[in-house]
């Protein structure tokens, strides 16, 4: 078996790839990247993602430093938490993509001013960036909303696409989709995410 080495902080990207590591049962060692100093511009950092951002995963001889694509990458590499039905698989791709390409920056604005800022900086949310983001992230829930429908998970069972949303979740406001919010609780209760939010040795 290729060894996993997952190089990252406590940002939503890395927890994403720690989700679905803990998910598929796949044994992995974690490298602290400490972004409060700087380490992510280190030059030996920088040879594993030339982004100079977490994460980045080794799989044996492959680097992957996009979420999405590590995400993908594992899916299908274990046949698990990827859909089996053509037509699902389209779905995943376009709800990943969808993740990566827009629902990140908009959900990161919220998640920095709620969590990144004040936990890490000590200072407050800047009220007037979350309200400046706001109508374009509830165009983005009521995309996921009208995939969700009554299901437990989007595509019917727990996926990879289900995970890629979750670290950004508990900042958003959800009131007026009931059932994103049971479907955050779901993803909040996993035994795998749980394990991602214990404090770890450095």
């Amino acid at each position: 078996m290729d060894a996993i080495r997952l190089h990252w902080f406590w940002s939503a990207n890395p927890q994403k790839i720690r989700f679905a590591l803990n998910e598929m049962g796949l044994p992995y060692r974690l490298e602290f990247v400490d972004l409060r100093v700087g380490a992510q511009r280190a030059e030996s950092f920088l040879q594993l993602n030339p982004r100079g951002k977490v994460p980045a995963l080794e799989v044996g001889d492959v680097v992957l430093w996009e979420s999405g694509a590590a995400l993908t990458y594992l899916a299908q590499r274990e046949g698990k938490l990827w859909p089996c039905d053509e037509g699902l698989k389209g779905q995943a791709l376009n709800l990943l993509f969808m993740e990566s390409a827009a629902f990140q920056d908009v959900a990161g604005v919220f998640y920095y001013q709620k969590y990144i800022r004040p936990r890490f900086f000590g200072k407050p949310p800047d009220q007037t960036l979350i309200d400046a983001n706001r109508e374009k992230c509830d165009r983005l829930l009521g995309v996921l909303d009208g995939f969700l429908g009554d299901r437990e998970w989007l595509l019917g069972e727990l996926t990879v696409v289900d995970i890629a949303y979750a670290p950004w979740l508990a900042y958003l406001d959800l009131a007026q989709w009931p059932r994103l919010v049971a479907w955050a609780e779901r993803l909040s209760n996993r035994d795998a995410w749980k394990a991602c939010l214990k404090r770890v040795d450095f």
